[in-house]
């Protein structure tokens, strides 16, 4: 989960409508930003290839995600 859903300062995930990816991918170049990895949105699963691999529904994804710090503090039974 660390590597899916970690933000630090120079990691980020950003979309765009289809449309608008040319001028997404100039700004960042622009801006001397790396973009390290594509894909799509939609459906209802989440496929991550690459240096991390990984499956999963999003509804799993979003709990994961929501309920991380609770779980990490020990507080997510309350």
């Amino acid at each position: 989960d660390a590597i899916m859903f970690s933000e630090t300062s120079g990691r980020f995930i950003i979309t765009c409508r289809p449309e608008h990816e040319t001028e997404v991918r100039e700004l960042l170049s622009e801006a001397k930003v790396p973009v390290t990895g594509t894909g799509e949105v939609g459906g209802r699963d989440m496929k991550i290839t690459g240096a991390a691999q990984a499956e999963l529904p999003l509804a799993t994804a979003y709990k994961i995600w929501s309920r991380r710090m609770s779980i990490l503090l020990g507080t997510s039974g309350m």
